[in-house]
């Protein structure tokens, strides 16, 4: 959750605190408005909790992901078609009105330009809002939470800042950088040296990735856990907050998959390409998120739930485990497989000295593909189906919402791999010829 879900929070305070935030928040329509039954004799702030009791009515955060998921297949099945029917070699109409305009190279460098700055605003954007939702936590007396919330922020950032001082042949210092990475000035060189390039450097889509990876992903987890321990979800902004930001961290999977595929060749993806991938991953994020908070959400089923979803991770560990005895290669295929199976988008291979962060050998994600995807299958399928018998009816359209995201990661599953196997030819070819003219150069 971020900047909405950060201000709901810091309209949620006790009696007495933050007197002067409140009024501003209520006019924006940011507060949650189910209030405990001790809260209508409060004469000063608004409390921190909710009635336990209260029901959850009107159009909720299941109804939006359930629409969501409708839409991704839509979306999904309609960019498949277009990379059917299309021919790559042909750069389409969009290109000869650039090259009779503006020019294609300057229209590509501003595309370039505009990418790498909402990238790094959007990425400041993200920091100061998680640290308002932290602090939220800490004004409500949420301890644990704040405890959680604090120790992802902190190991998160270090981690990236630590793989930042690391890249080779850099013209700033080491400590330096790791310095500017802790204040997330990093991708401001980054970006730089990205548009002298031409292109998004590697390092620049690596530390948005690895932002995605070490801070959105479980950030989102604890907020969804935090907005259905509240009973909030059927808050219109927190809802759109929580939408917003699974499709930007599908979207910046997305991209990160693109840099990278070999840095000898620029393969370039085509809007349908992202629009494909981008849909399969908000789909499977959106089904882990739901399965693992629906789970954990009720207390008093929280501990066989723990025990459920390590054994759900048990599993994913032991089939790797066939393929590989490598911890470091186990880390990265559960890293890369639990929480939003990038295996069937991924593509990309190590050709030279690159360090390349969170990359499988292609002969390995080969032989991962199929288990990975039956287990996932297992795993989606009896957990929720164990959420509708544990919901008893409660709430008539979960499985609904479930059962729509079931449908729509198997179809997407399907398009992205189709989508994949045939761009991973293209680049194949495009390898070969680039190959071949380099050994004629030499000639």
């Amino acid at each position: 959750m971020k900047g909405l879900a950060s201000a709901a929070f810091m309209g949620l305070n006790r009696p007495g605190n933050n007197i002067f935030v409140v009024p501003f928040l209520n006019r924006l329509g940011l507060m949650l408005q189910k209030e405990s039954s001790t809260a209508a004799s409060a004469s000063a702030g608004i409390p921190c909790t909710v009635d336990q009791n209260a029901i959850v009515r009107g159009f909720t955060f299941e109804d939006a992901i359930a629409v969501l998921a409708g839409s991704c297949i839509i979306l999904g099945l309609f960019a498949t078609s277009v990379d059917m029917l299309t021919d790559p070699h042909e750069l389409g109409c969009w290109y000869r009105l650039m090259e009779k305009s503006i020019g294609n190279v300057r229209w590509e460098r501003a595309v370039l330009i505009g990418s790498v700055l909402s990238a790094t605003i959007l990425d400041w954007i993200d920091m100061i809002t998680d640290v308002l939702v932290v602090v939220g936590y800490a004004m409500c007396g949420a301890w644990v939470w704040f405890t959680l919330g604090v120790s992802i922020l902190v190991i998160s950032t270090v981690y990236i800042a630590h793989n930042a001082m690391r890249v080779e042949n850099s013209k700033v210092d080491s400590k330096l950088r790791f310095f500017l990475a802790i204040l997330q000035l990093d991708l401001v060189i980054e970006g730089w040296t990205s548009v002298r390039d031409g292109r998004k450097s590697i390092h620049f889509a690596r530390s948005k990735f690895l932002e995605s990876l070490c801070e959105s992903c479980p950030q989102a987890f604890l907020s969804i856990y935090v907005l259905y321990a509240m009973h909030a979800q059927s808050h219109f902004w927190l809802i759109l907050s929580t939408l917003v930001s699974i499709v930007s961290l599908a979207y910046g999977l997305s991209e990160w998959l693109e840099i990278g595929v070999d840095e000898r060749i620029f393969l370039h993806t085509y809007w349908y390409h992202h629009c494909v991938r981008t849909c399969f991953f908000v789909v499977d994020f959106s089904l882990r998120l739901l399965t693992v908070t629906l789970l954990l959400h009720e207390a008093k089923f929280r501990w066989g739930a723990f025990l459920l979803i390590a054994a759900v991770a048990l599993m994913y560990v032991i089939a790797m485990s066939f393929y590989t005895k490598d911890p470091f290669t186990l880390l990265k295929s559960f890293c890369l497989t639990f929480f939003i199976n990038l295996i069937p988008a991924e593509l990309r291979k190590r050709e030279g000295r690159e360090r390349f962060l969170f990359l499988i050998d292609p002969e390995l994600r080969q032989q991962l593909h199929a288990p990975i995807l039956l287990v996932r299958m297992a795993d989606f399928m009896f957990l929720s189906g164990l959420i509708v018998w544990m919901d008893e009816g409660t709430h008539p359209r979960r499985s609904l919402t479930l059962g729509l995201l079931l449908l729509a990661d198997i179809l997407l599953v399907w398009c992205v791999r189709m989508a994949t196997t045939r761009l991973a030819g293209q680049h194949e070819l495009l390898r070969q010829n680039s190959t071949a003219s380099s050994y004629g150069a030499l000639e």
